[in-house]
């Protein structure tokens, strides 16, 4: 499995897998910047530190959460930074995407 974090600016999109045709889904609106993961817990990583870098810019931002199996790990790392202080939740508005 080829792990991709891809995202345009500030909002990261976690792709675990690749279409039918062997090419990553596109998304309009500009250009997408892949960031190569090793793995998933890579991949939960590097989504982690991006969603935590983007809170620490603006305490006030919204972000749009994705439900279900693949986001967990970087939810999991997310909440560890949270118990120990190092990101604050408390003024971040979320839209919580469930199936789409």
């Amino acid at each position: 499995m080829n792990a991709v974090l891809t995202g345009t600016g500030a909002a990261p999109i976690i792709v675990r897998e690749r279409n039918t045709t062997g090419k990553s889904e596109v998304c309009e609106g500009g250009p997408m910047r892949l960031i190569r993961a090793k793995n998933y817990d890579d991949m939960s990583l590097k989504a982690a530190n991006i969603i935590a870098a983007q809170v620490s810019l603006n305490p006030k931002s919204v972000l749009g959460l994705a439900t279900g199996s693949t986001p967990i790990g970087a939810y999991k790392q997310l909440a560890a930074w949270y118990k120990k202080g190092y990101v604050d939740f408390a003024e971040v508005s979320t839209y919580n995407l469930d199936e789409y």
